[in-house]
């Protein structure tokens, strides 16, 4: 059996988060300083992974925040946040992101390694709504095509001082989904 070549470490020390938040924006290629996101952010999530290599080099990384104060709608026009507010009243939702994968590492293993941990505790969650944003094409693609359901569009924001798109998509039934059966991939490719 090959195993897993990377570590998934839950940060708990400010100055691990300090190295997630310098790591997402080396993965997104601007400066800290650019960033819409805090260590105070960090605090507030539920669970914030990063994924070590056998040498201790973080190489990807996410967020699960559970607070309804989703980092995810603050971009988006007030109308719009509140009335997807209104759909997650009363259900158990939680916002799944800031992931991220080192530059010299998105078109290796560890990439495959991160999306199967991300998948696991998705189906370990499957009773809930996952919320998320994306201004990746990539990523919204490779969600869309595991049953993800776009919930938001906005093809002129700008962020980080360029125009981007973004999205933001949710998944409300888990066993609707392609989720489980890439996550039986993964598994099979990696742990082999």
């Amino acid at each position: 059996m090959a195993g897993l070549t990377t570590t998934a470490y839950e940060v708990s020390t400010d100055e691990e988060r300090q190295l997630f938040l310098e790591s997402y924006a080396h993965a997104l290629g601007i400066p800290v300083s650019d960033l819409d996101l805090s260590i105070d952010f960090l605090r507030e999530c539920e669970v914030v992974y990063i994924f070590r290599d056998a040498e201790g080099d973080a190489v990807s990384g996410y967020t699960i925040n559970t607070e309804q104060s989703y980092r995810t709608l603050d971009r988006i026009p007030p109308d719009i946040a509140a009335e997807l507010r209104a759909k997650a009243e009363g259900l158990q939702t939680y916002e799944l992101g800031t992931i991220w994968v080192a530059p010299d590492r998105k078109n290796g293993r560890e990439k495959l390694e991160l999306w199967y941990h991300v998948f696991e505790r998705m189906i370990a969650r499957s009773h809930l709504v996952m919320v998320g944003s994306t201004f990746s094409d990539e990523i919204y693609s490779f969600y869309s095509r595991y049953g993800a359901t776009l919930a938001y569009l906005n093809e002129q924001l700008e962020v980080f001082g360029k125009q981007s798109t973004y999205y933001i998509i949710y998944i409300d039934d888990l066993s609707k989904t392609k989720v489980p059966d890439m996550y039986a991939q993964l598994r099979n490719r990696l742990l082999r």
